[in-house]
């Protein structure tokens, strides 16, 4: 009775100090969870201030930027203002040093008459021209004054160049060719087996000397139609460049 008292109570006793020890080890892993969640916290709360301090940089640098673009429209336009208004400056300098050129000249002209008339009016004291007839007593009749007359050729004739207009060449057409009858194609097609007859038109075209653009109205062998071709090639004269050419052609089985 004893014995089983004894077991009884360690049993319980084990119990009890099981169930403390999984209660402190839950505390603990709580006091764990409890640390871990608040560090989280912290985390998320820096994280969002940082993204708060990045939000704020961004707007800063995107106000700076628009202010800048429109610091630079309106340079830009400035700009145009005054490159319109140099290039009216420079006209408007253009059309003064022409004027100036004129009065210059104008000028020169009526400096050199003034001279001419200062020049002739001191050497004949104002009377004209003093002859020695005027000291001796003697009226000297004037000399006669030699006109020259000046012969104004007549003007020459332009000659009246007629404007003959240059003929029109129209371009040459030439014609398709025909097949030299020497030239056999059933050597062509000796090695070509067919089952039934064969009915078919080519259309071609000969350019710089070679058969090209070549097809065919219905669906034959490849071996036939390249037969064809080397037929074509070798029966046709292709010294003149010519479109839209055809041949009818017939094998009978």
């Amino acid at each position: 009775m004893n014995k089983q008292n004894v077991m009884i109570g360690m049993l319980v006793l084990g119990t009890f100090a099981l169930s403390c020890y999984t209660i402190i080890s839950n505390d603990n892993e709580m006091d764990n969870l409890s640390r871990q969640m608040y560090k989280i916290k912290q985390e998320q709360s820096e994280v969002g201030t940082k993204i708060d301090v990045l939000f704020d940089n961004y707007s800063a640098i995107n106000n700076a930027l628009s202010f800048y673009e429109s610091n630079t429209d309106m340079d830009i336009a400035q700009m145009r203002e005054a490159l319109a208004m140099l290039d009216e400056l420079s006209s408007t300098d253009d059309m003064l040093l022409d004027r100036l050129e004129v009065i210059y000249d104008r000028q020169e002209v009526q400096g050199q008459e003034l001279l001419d008339v200062r020049e002739e009016y001191s050497a004949t004291g104002g009377f004209g021209v003093l002859t020695g007839g005027l000291f001796s007593g003697k009226t000297v009749e004037p000399e006669p004054i030699a006109v020259s007359e000046e012969i104004i050729p007549e003007p020459t004739p332009e000659p009246i160049v007629e404007l003959v207009p240059e003929p029109i060449v129209e371009p040459i057409v030439y014609s398709c060719p025909r097949p030299d009858k020497s030239v056999d194609f059933g050597k062509y097609i000796s090695k070509i087996s067919f089952n039934r007859d064969v009915r078919f038109t080519v259309s071609f075209d000969i350019l710089e000397q070679e058969i090209t653009n070549v097809s065919f109205s219905d669906k034959i062998n490849t071996r036939l139609g390249r037969a064809v071709v080397k037929y074509l090639d070798k029966a046709l004269v292709k010294d003149n460049n010519v479109a839209n050419c055809s041949l009818p052609f017939a094998v009978k089985v």
